[in-house]
């Protein structure tokens, strides 16, 4: 029983995946609204892509920190 259930979820794990998002973005949708949501959505897709960037190494994940500690009102030198 459990080796059937492992390989169901190994081998469907995409689907599985996108359906508890999608699950996700319809309760959202429905709760707070469309454009929030949305808002959302884009905020967690720029946090993830910069932390990406940035444990990877990459020097944009820096450039992109030192422009919102440039922004920041008590960033400014």
């Amino acid at each position: 029983m459990r080796s059937d259930l492992k390989g169901f979820l190994s081998r469907y794990k995409g689907r599985i995946a996108g359906v508890i998002i999608a699950g996700i973005v319809c309760v959202l949708i429905f709760t707070i609204g469309f454009w929030a949501t949305l808002l959302i959505s884009v905020i967690v897709a720029a946090g993830y892509f910069i932390g990406k960037a940035a444990d990877t190494g990459n020097k944009m994940g820096e450039r992109v920190a030192e422009m919102i500690e440039r922004r920041l009102p008590n960033g400014r030198k």
